[in-house]
């Protein structure tokens, strides 16, 4: 049996290299994972738009299996998203990168939402489509901010403003990277522009501001989620006299700081993406008659409950001879 000792006595050259062996084999692992993963959703993605046809034809189906989904979901609803959710009428995921059995990154998601619009009384759309890709120099889902035109009442009810704020800094973002100059790379933004952007400390304060309020939060900000976005590195290009271009790094990041963690309107946006592709979508059946069943039980109950006999009060004796007064279930008539 090996002990510490052991380990001391090897030279560090030796374990380094071991080390470094073992790192190459965890990143084949997760290259035969990543195989493995996209053979099977390219695999089965005419079988879940067969299933779809027969989902599509159970009334409420989609609001059962949404209510009643993952805990890692349903933990985010805040009450109001009960009726939005009720307004579902189709939801398809799909690993939409994923060319064939051998080619496309296997983990970024699309999600898209049918409404109904004579129950939606909260935004005029019908579909909204919700993409994650996932970003291997984050090592996560990224996203846009998808907004939605919002009805009268659904303004009222303050649905839209994280949301309104979140496409409103991404739009600032976007027109900051296309108005960069001649000779500079366009690539995102660095933290410190993005917090030089009013939109940026508007959405700040906004999330300062409804923080600890009970209905300050909807499902519907998850289409705001936009993850660790990556913050770029400008990059001057310059032309030497024989013609050729050199680039050259002029302002360097903290690779960790990804400058979105302050307004995050969803933070756990691209968790809750996961799991409704890897569990609920896969289980809808299983999530369906668990709540099919418990609303069964729910039913029983009820109807026990119908038929219990019903309590006599003391007050209903008042009147009665001792010896007129029925039986105790405990006494036996003579």
């Amino acid at each position: 049996m090996g002990s510490n000792g052991d380990i001391a006595t090897m030279p560090d050259e030796t374990i380094q290299n071991a080390l470094q062996e073992l790192a190459d084999l965890e990143k084949d692992f997760a290259a035969v994972e990543i195989d493995a993963l996209r053979q099977k959703q390219y695999s089965l993605s005419d079988l879940y738009t067969r299933r779809a046809k027969h989902l599509n034809s159970i009334p409420n189906f989609w609001p059962t299996v949404l209510l009643n989904g993952p805990e890692e979901f349903t933990s985010t609803l805040s009450p109001r998203d009960a009726d939005i959710l009720q307004c579902i009428t189709d939801l398809t995921i799909e690993r939409y990168q994923i060319k064939s059995g051998s080619e496309g990154e296997p983990r970024s998601l699309r999600f898209t939402f049918t409404f109904d619009k004579s129950k939606n009384k909260f935004f005029e759309d019908e579909v909204v489509v919700k993409e994650f890709e996932f970003n291997g120099d984050v090592g996560g889902l990224v996203s846009k901010p998808v907004n939605l035109r919002w009805t009268k009442q659904g303004k009222k009810m303050g649905l839209g403003r994280l949301l309104d704020l979140a496409e409103g800094l991404w739009l600032a973002e976007e027109a900051l990277v296309g108005s960069r100059e001649k000779g500079v790379k366009k690539v995102a933004v660095e933290q410190g522009e993005r917090e030089g952007l009013w939109q940026y400390e508007k959405l700040r304060e906004e999330l300062e501001r409804v923080e600890g309020e009970d209905d300050a939060g909807s499902w519907l900000d998850w289409f705001g989620y936009r993850g660790a976005v990556a913050v770029g590195e400008k990059k001057e290009v310059k032309k030497e006299a024989n013609g050729d271009t050199e680039e050259k790094n002029s302002d360097e990041e903290d690779d960790d700081d990804d400058g979105m963690l302050d307004v995050e309107i969803y933070p756990a946006g691209g968790e809750v993406a996961e799991v409704l592709a890897e569990d609920l979508w896969e289980n809808v059946m299983d999530y369906f008659m668990r709540a099919q069943a418990e609303d069964e039980l729910d039913e029983d109950m009820d109807s026990d409950d119908d038929d219990a006999p019903e309590l006599v009060e003391a007050a209903d004796f008042e009147g009665f001879e001792d010896d007129e007064k029925p039986p105790s279930k405990k006494q036996r008539r003579s």
